[in-house]
């Protein structure tokens, strides 16, 4: 039984339509950060909510919870995307350790996948782990 949300939701764009537009106009291999369509198959064992819906619960809430953003923040610009800028700094500054564009993506997709999780824990959002555990990265092609 999935849950379904009836919040209504208003999301104030802050730059994510921008950089999403940059970020199609990149070549190949791309990267995926966030619940996929595979870990987020994973079922809460109280409810049966998918990861996929608790983590949609939590960014946009429902009619009984707050939204609790964990990565919108990260995508729309101001402070809150700093630690993907921090992250993206370091991964560029290993410059040479990095073979390929892949390499390069999948460090940098470990580093967010783990910042995301840190963010995750510090909104209080950790109940059976499931939200946590289904947080991965994909280095797609």
């Amino acid at each position: 039984m999935a849950l379904r949300s009836h919040a209504r939701v208003r999301d104030i764009d802050r730059g994510f339509r921008r950089f999403r537009r940059e970020a199609s106009t990149v070549a190949e291999p791309r990267l995926v950060v966030g619940v996929t369509e595979e870990s987020g198959r994973s079922r809460h064992a109280d409810n049966g909510a998918t990861a996929a819906d608790v983590a949609l619960f939590a960014e946009f809430g429902t009619r009984r919870q707050a939204p609790t953003p964990f990565l919108r923040g990260m995508a729309d610009g101001g402070a809150a995307r700093e630690p993907m800028r921090t992250a993206i700094g370091q991964v560029a500054g290993n410059g040479p350790s990095a073979s390929s564009a892949a390499d390069a993506l999948e460090q940098l997709g470990s580093e967010l996948a783990d910042r995301v999780r840190a963010r995750v824990e510090g909104l209080g959002l950790v109940d059976e782990g499931v939200l946590l555990a289904s947080i991965t990265h994909e280095v797609r092609s």
